[in-house]
C-alpha cells in the first residue's frame, strides 16, 4: 500500500477513539483535565507503542505481534497483553456504542444495547471478521474522520467554543447539513484511497477538511437563510 494509505490505516485504528473522546472523557472534573488525558495518550504513549511494535516487527520479520512475542519466548506475556487489550478496548466499544444507540432511541435502556452490541462483536468474531481487519481500518479511516472535521468547525467557528446546554437548545435528531457533510467528505475519502483523487495524499485527512469545509460552509448558508426567514414578513 502507499505511504497515504498506510497512514489512513492507522488513522483508522485511532479515529474512533479520537471522535468518541466525549464519552471517555465525560467524568472528567474540568474540560484541561480531558486534554490532559487526550494529549498524554495520543501524542506520547500511541507513538512509544507503535514505534515499539514497528522496531520489534521490523528485527524479526514477523508482522503479528503476539506471533512475535511468542518467537521471543515471552508467550505468558503475551497471552496476557492479548487479554487485557482485548478486554479494555471491547469494554469501551461496549460502554460507547450503548451511549450512542441510547441517544438515537432513548426510549431503551442502555444495558439493552450492551447486550446488543456484546451479542453483535461476539457473533461477527465467529465469522473471522479480523481477516478484514486491514479493509476495515481503511473504511473508518475516511469515514469516521470527517466525524473530527465537523466536530472542530463546530465547536470553533460555528458555536464560538460556546457548548452550554442551555444555549444550544433541544437537540435535533438529525443536522442535515451534519450529515451532507459526512456523507460527500467520506465519499471524497474513499475515492482518495482508491487513487482516484488526491488533496493531501492521506485519504483520512482529505475526508477531515472536506468535512470541515463543506459542514462551515453549510452552516453559514442555513444561517443566512433562516435570518432572511425571520425578515420576511
Amino acid at each position: 500500500m502507499t505511504g497515504g494509505t498506510a497512514l489512513s490505516v492507522v488513522i483508522g485504528g485511532y479515529i474512533v477513539g479520537i471522535v468518541l473522546m466525549p464519552d471517555l472523557t465525560r467524568y472528567a472534573k474540568s474540560g484541561g483535565h480531558g486534554v490532559l488525558a487526550s494529549v498524554l495518550s495520543m501524542v506520547f504513549a500511541m507513538p512509544l507503542v507503535l514505534l515499539a511494535a514497528a522496531i520489534a516487527c521490523i528485527a524479526t520479520g514477523e508482522k503479528n505481534l503476539v506471533a512475535l512475542m511468542i518467537g521471543l519466548g515471552v508467550g505468558l506475556p503475551a497471552l496476557v497483553l492479548l487479554t487485557l487489550a482485548t478486554w479494555t478496548s471491547n469494554a469501551v466499544n461496549l460502554y460507547s456504542s450503548s451511549l450512542v444507540l441510547a441517544a438515537i432511541v432513548p426510549r431503551i435502556a442502555k444495558w439493552k444495547f450492551v447486550l446488543l452490541a456484546g451479542a453483535a462483536g461476539t457473533l461477527a468474531a465467529t465469522f473471522s471478521f479480523a481477516s478484514y481487519f486491514v479493509p476495515f481500518l481503511i473504511t473508518i479511516g475516511v469515514a469516521l474522520p470527517p466525524v473530527a472535521g465537523i466536530y472542530v468547525a463546530d465547536f470553533f467557528l460555528v458555536r464560538s467554543q460556546a457548548y452550554d446546554l442551555e444555549r444550544i437548545g433541544p437537540p435535533m435528531r438529525i443536522d442535515i447539513v451534519a450529515m451532507a457533510a459526512w456523507a460527500i467528505a467520506a465519499a471524497t475519502g474513499a475515492l482518495s484511497a482508491q487513487g482516484f483523487i488526491t488533496l493531501t495524499t492521506v485519504p483520512g485527512c482529505d475526508s477531515i477538511l472536506v468535512a470541515f469545509t463543506i459542514y462551515l460552509l453549510g452552516k453559514k448558508v442555513q444561517a443566512r437563510v433562516s435570518r432572511l426567514a425571520a425578515a420576511s414578513p
